[in-house]
């Protein structure tokens, strides 16, 4: 009989998730409240009602995420003010994360960086934009949270100090986000940029390249065809040189495909990419004369048949068909 231990030990196992399921279903969480919460900010209103608002009509909730997220939207703006759009986002990228590698190591800065963005950005609102209109409310746009942090640097640092301190701040907070250096991220940037700019610049002069090639054959076919018609009129003038006859007979009709001339045809080119190839066809060499065609021949032919062969030894051993033919033009 199996002890009491090792019946909890095989419960424990059963009960075990594997390797990397539970950062996956942890990443799965993240987004869903990511995208609950993205939702419930954007279709806010200020008269839904909630712990900030009385509303004259408690039972209509404008918010689609219903009375949760009215709730939600209302303590976020109102505590960070648009700051708190970037709640979603951070919760969408850790979700993110947590899908695409599995099992990896979790750096504290990164969550302290982001505490330090959602902490500054609010103050730095609210003393650089103020008060905005929204659907009718007069709006913080840097919640309640700060606009008590910059009253407090203000009353220190006047203007000029607390919008540079808190720049700064904010600075601090990306790079510990992003845990890479502002220079890495800039070089990166302008890595990208000019990678850009020269497929930009080269799809560019290909079409410059494709242009002047079209107007170099457009010239070309024009030249050839004034020459022609310059040669026609010279032999029409003409009547002691060849083909004046047939020039005073009247012009020969040119050549028609589809009812139209084929000079007056639209011309088309195309470019295919790649190396250029070739072909090889085989063809069928020389019949030999049959039975019924033997009793028909001249009295040369039999001759030439009756000539012993002309044909070298090495002529001999090729193919067939070259055979026939050098031995035919040997004899």
């Amino acid at each position: 009989m199996a002890t009491k231990a090792e019946k909890q030990e095989s419960k424990r196992a059963r009960l075990e998730l594997p390797p990397g399921k539970g950062e996956e279903l942890l990443g799965l969480v993240l987004l869903t409240l990511a995208v609950l919460l993205a939702v419930s900010l954007v279709s806010y209103h200020p008269r839904d009602p909630s712990l900030l608002h009385a509303s004259s009509e408690p039972g209509r909730v404008r918010n689609l995420i219903g009375p949760v997220g009215a709730q939600g939207a209302a303590l976020a703006f109102g505590l960070l003010g648009l700051p708190a759009l970037l709640l979603p986002v951070l919760l969408a990228l850790s979700g993110w994360r947590s899908l695409r590698h599995g099992r990896s190591e979790r750096s504290p800065l990164r969550l302290v960086g982001a505490l330090v963005v959602l902490a500054s950005l609010p103050a730095l609102l609210q003393e650089t934009v103020g008060a905005i209109s929204w659907r009718g409310w007069l709006f913080d746009t840097g919640g309640a949270f700060g606009k008590m942090l910059g009253e407090v640097l203000q009353t220190r640092l006047n203007l000029a100090g607390t919008v540079l301190v808190l720049v700064a701040v904010v600075l601090i907070g990306t790079a510990l986000a992003i845990q890479t250096t502002l220079g890495e991220v800039l070089r990166k940037w302008r890595e990208r940029f000019a990678t850009g700019w020269g497929r930009l610049r080269l799809a560019r002069e290909r079409r410059r390249e494709r242009r002047s090639k079209e107007k170099s054959r457009r010239r070309v076919v024009a030249k050839h065809l004034q020459r022609v018609l310059e040669e026609k009129q010279a032999r029409s003038e003409d009547p002691a040189a060849p083909g004046a006859a047939a020039a005073e007979a009247g012009p020969a009709e040119p050549p028609r495909l589809a009812g139209r001339p084929v000079a007056d045809l639209p011309l088309r080119v195309v470019e295919r990419k790649g190396e250029g190839g070739f072909a090889v066809r085989r063809a069928a060499g020389p019949r030999r004369p049959s039975s019924s065609s033997s009793s028909s021949t001249s009295p040369a032919a039999a001759r030439r048949a009756r000539r012993p062969s002309t044909c070298s030894p090495r002529a001999r051993s090729r193919p067939a068909w070259m055979k026939t033919s050098w031995c035919a033009s040997a004899s």
